[in-house]
């Protein structure tokens, strides 16, 4: 692979228990939701983001608002883009999320009377089609953030127990992967359909009910049209968007945006965080959680056997079964074609930490790894190293602070 290198709302626990019991009563049919309907839950009553939590099946809305900004206007539809099992099982339309509309300021949609784990993008379009904004609804029955997560070593941080779109902590569960994410965008693209990096066939991406787009240049070739913008990431947030591997430049950008928005991601969660409310992308680096709760940038942990593709973190960050699954990555550069790297052989974290090095293929978001080596694997660097901001990392979010 080619190496480049606060919302003011508090998710308390209680908040996060008060969420889920609202759940399983909406299932039943009663009225708790801010708008007095029946068996309507408000996700957003908690706080809006770009991602909500459904732990149970039933019928949910939530506010139409720019992840934790302002609120969207000039909405005419809503459409599900998309749904997955996060595996290569074909989903049928409608397999998770059953049926989307919208409802005055909100977006409103319901789930199968069998609830089943996946994940799914809502669209909100204008009267020409466009997309104004997107979603990420992740299905995961009885999931409790809050209660699940892990407290960090060295008041740290507090981490979810899982990767962002997770539906499993299973150690060699697919499930367990979640989903990638361009470095400040908010959209998430699917993992692997397999964790065995054993043969190219099983790089293919997890099953969905859609034909994806194919990847884009951030500059489209010798027309030039720029795709590199945070606007066409919005309007197409299924396109995985490339850089170029400019060979004979002075000047390589390693970045899907051409205007190398730092802020795009940030220590204050920012509109394009990807993380539910009261949870946000962590800090990298020295300031980061990791190297916060370990004490160093090394770290060592072997695996109890030869094919366990990820690693316990319980010794090393804290935690009881602190499974870190080997995700790989996708690229992004137009060099390898927006395809898996290194499946089951290494992980792969985003933070919202910026790195400006002092060479052109360092400029980009810091990360945390760990790789496979004679047949274990090891963690080095942990949040020392930087990516170009154009591949696709898994994302696990801390608890605001």
């Amino acid at each position: 692979m080619n190496k480049a290198f606060l919302s003011p709302f508090r998710f308390s626990k209680m908040a996060a228990l008060v969420l889920y019991s609202a759940c399983i009563i909406a299932s039943c049919g009663d009225k708790n939701d801010t708008d007095n309907k029946p068996g309507v839950v408000d996700l957003s009553a908690v706080g809006t983001a770009n991602c909500y939590i459904v732990p149970a099946a039933g019928t949910y809305s939530f506010k139409m608002t720019q992840g934790n900004g302002p609120q969207l206007s000039g909405v005419a539809s809503a459409e599900v883009l998309w749904e997955s099992f996060g595996d290569k099982t074909v989903p049928e339309v409608g397999s998770i999320i059953k049926s989307v509309s919208v409802d005055g300021d909100a977006i409103r949609f319901e789930t199968p009377e069998e609830l089943k784990n996946g994940n799914a993008l809502i669209a909100a379009k204008n009267e020409y089609g466009t997309i104004l904004w997107s979603w990420h609804i992740w299905v995961c029955k009885d999931y409790d953030p809050v209660a699940t997560a892990h407290v960090y070593n060295n008041n740290a941080g507090t981490m979810m127990d899982r990767n962002l779109g997770a539906t499993s902590t299973t150690q060699n569960a697919v499930q367990s992967l979640g989903l990638m994410y361009q470095w400040g965008r908010k959209d998430p693209f699917l993992g692997p359909g397999a964790v065995s990096y054993a043969s190219a066939s099983e790089q293919a991406p997890a099953a969905s009910t859609i034909v994806w787009p194919d990847a884009v240049l951030n500059i489209a070739g010798e027309s030039g049209a720029k795709c590199g913008t945070i606007e066409f990431s919005i309007n197409y947030p299924t396109t995985f968007i490339l850089h170029e591997w400019y060979k004979n430049k002075e000047t390589t950008i390693y970045d899907w945006c051409l205007n190398m928005d730092v802020y795009r991601w940030s220590y204050s969660k920012t509109k394009y965080d990807p993380c539910p409310a009261g949870w946000q992308v962590p800090k990298g680096g020295e300031e980061g959680v990791w190297y916060v709760a370990y004490g160093d940038k090394q770290g060592y942990a072997p695996t109890l056997e030869h094919y366990v593709r990820g690693l316990d973190f319980s010794n090393i960050f804290g935690g009881k079964d602190n499974w870190y699954p080997a995700t790989g990555c996708i690229s992004g550069s137009n060099n390898n074609g927006n395809t898996f790297e290194v499946v089951g052989e290494s992980g792969y974290l985003w933070s919202c930490t910026w790195e400006n090095g002092t060479r052109d293929d360092r400029h980009g978001g810091r990360f945390f790894y760990y790789n496979r080596t004679d047949g274990y694997f090891k963690a080095v660097d942990i949040g020392f190293e930087s990516l170009a901001n154009a591949n696709g990392l898994p994302v696990r979010c801390v608890k605001t602070e």
